[in-house]
């Protein structure tokens, strides 16, 4: 269902719809998992590895997440609540490992806080649900992505409202805008500026928020 690589590492995880997540070492042989986790309760549909590697992070139609230690092999924390009822489809850390971010059926995205795994904020606005979600390489951004054909990008170090942007029919996969793209100073957006792919996005103010909308002709592509 997912798989997740520790860049700077040899392993890297993957999560299952037999409800279980595994540990491997790609320099193992013959390629056997270095270890099975299992607490789940029904399929893994997303893993993500902390920043330092020595654990990861998992989501699930359980309705929960959970932090695995690579080290230890066992779960450290599970983050739950019993106002959530739908399946996780996605999951991400902030930079520091300080937030662990998911995306859920219920058209939401939830933030948090790793450690004492208290909900820090409901990240709402999307019509269906969270297919995917990811943080931007300088930890400044989240991105997420919806059935509801949108990509909303929301700057966390400032807690500056989502950004909307129109995507494709479906959004399955996502690029994060790259810094140069975004606007230096959110309360002044930039009038005018480009994704990686060339896609034009104008800045707009809407109800006091901030919005990215994309500007699009039948010769450019809609995707990020």
């Amino acid at each position: 269902m997912s798989v997740s690589i520790f860049q700077q590492g040899s392993c890297f995880v993957s999560g299952s719809c037999d409800t279980t997540a595994k540990l491997w070492d790609y320099r193992t042989y013959p390629n056997s998992p270095v270890k099975t986790f299992q607490n789940h309760e029904s399929d893994i549909n997303s893993v993500q590895m902390f920043p330092d590697g020595n654990a990861f992070g998992t989501g699930s139609d359980d309705s929960s997440c959970r932090l695995f230690d690579v080290r230890s092999y066992g779960q450290i924390n599970k983050y739950a609540s019993d106002r959530i009822l739908c399946g996780i489809t996605s999951v991400a850390f902030s930079q520091s490992g300080k937030f662990l971010f998911a995306g859920y059926d219920d058209y939401n995205a939830v933030i948090w806080d790793t450690l004492t795994a208290d909900s820090l904020e409901v990240l709402q606005g999307h019509d269906n649900r969270v297919s995917c979600l990811g943080v931007s390489p300088d930890g400044k951004a989240l991105c997420t992505g919806s059935w509801d054909t949108l990509l909303k990008v929301c700057w966390l170090s400032l807690h500056i409202p989502y950004a909307r942007i129109q995507s494709h029919n479906r959004s399955t996969t996502l690029d994060i805008l790259p810094r140069t793209c975004l606007p230096k100073h959110p309360h002044k957006p930039l009038p005018l500026f480009f994704s990686r792919s060339g896609l034009k996005f104008e800045a707009k103010k809407e109800n006091s928020l901030h919005w990215l909308v994309a500007k699009r002709n039948e010769s450019q592509s809609c995707e990020l």
